[in-house]
Protein backbone atom coordinates (compact mmCIF):
# COMPACT_ATOMS: atom_id res chain seq x y z
CA UNK A 1 0.00 0.00 0.00
CA UNK A 2 2.69 2.14 0.83
CA UNK A 3 4.88 2.04 -2.42
CA UNK A 4 1.12 2.31 -4.55
CA UNK A 5 0.46 5.33 -2.52
CA UNK A 6 4.16 6.85 -2.98
CA UNK A 7 3.85 5.97 -6.79
CA UNK A 8 0.69 8.03 -7.49
CA UNK A 9 1.85 10.92 -5.99
CA UNK A 10 4.71 11.17 -7.79
CA UNK A 11 3.29 10.06 -10.93
CA UNK A 12 0.96 12.72 -10.08
CA UNK A 13 3.53 15.54 -9.61
CA UNK A 14 5.73 14.39 -12.36
CA UNK A 15 2.93 14.53 -14.83
CA UNK A 16 2.08 18.31 -13.29
CA UNK A 17 5.60 19.00 -13.29
CA UNK A 18 5.81 17.59 -17.19
CA UNK A 19 2.80 19.98 -18.35
CA UNK A 20 4.20 23.36 -16.73
CA UNK A 21 7.57 22.78 -18.58
CA UNK A 22 5.98 21.30 -21.87
CA UNK A 23 2.87 23.40 -21.73
CA UNK A 24 3.09 25.98 -19.43
CA UNK A 25 0.15 25.01 -17.41
CA UNK A 26 -1.79 22.05 -17.02
CA UNK A 27 -3.13 20.52 -19.90
CA UNK A 28 -4.37 17.03 -19.03
CA UNK A 29 -8.27 18.49 -17.82
CA UNK A 30 -11.15 16.29 -18.12
CA UNK A 31 -14.47 18.20 -18.19
CA UNK A 32 -17.90 15.60 -18.32
CA UNK A 33 -22.00 16.66 -18.07
CA UNK A 34 -25.10 14.97 -18.69
CA UNK A 35 -27.36 17.45 -19.89
CA UNK A 36 -27.44 20.22 -17.39
CA UNK A 37 -25.62 18.41 -14.78
CA UNK A 38 -22.30 19.36 -15.06
CA UNK A 39 -19.15 17.51 -12.88
CA UNK A 40 -16.51 19.58 -11.83
CA UNK A 41 -13.23 19.70 -14.58
CA UNK A 42 -10.33 17.64 -12.92
CA UNK A 43 -6.87 17.04 -13.80
CA UNK A 44 -5.18 13.11 -14.04
CA UNK A 45 -2.14 13.93 -12.56
CA UNK A 46 -3.79 15.79 -9.58
CA UNK A 47 -6.81 12.40 -9.00
CA UNK A 48 -3.17 10.58 -8.92
CA UNK A 49 -1.93 12.52 -6.04
CA UNK A 50 -5.50 12.90 -4.07
CA UNK A 51 -5.64 9.05 -4.57
CA UNK A 52 -1.84 8.57 -3.37
CA UNK A 53 -2.23 10.47 -0.25
CA UNK A 54 -5.69 9.03 0.88
CA UNK A 55 -4.31 5.79 0.15
CA UNK A 56 -1.09 6.46 2.29
CA UNK A 57 -3.38 7.99 5.39
CA UNK A 58 -6.20 5.18 4.88
CA UNK A 59 -2.75 2.95 5.61
CA UNK A 60 -1.95 5.25 8.50
CA UNK A 61 -4.88 4.99 10.37
CA UNK A 62 -5.88 1.23 9.74
CA UNK A 63 -2.17 -0.28 10.35
CA UNK A 64 -1.74 -2.28 13.44
CA UNK A 65 0.77 -0.91 15.91
CA UNK A 66 3.25 -2.92 18.10
CA UNK A 67 2.56 -3.35 21.41
CA UNK A 68 4.10 -0.73 24.20
CA UNK A 69 6.44 -2.34 26.35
Amino acid sequence: MTALGIGLVLGGAIGNIYDRVLYGAVADFFYFHVGDWYWPAFNVADMGITIGVATLLFEAVTKPRPPQT
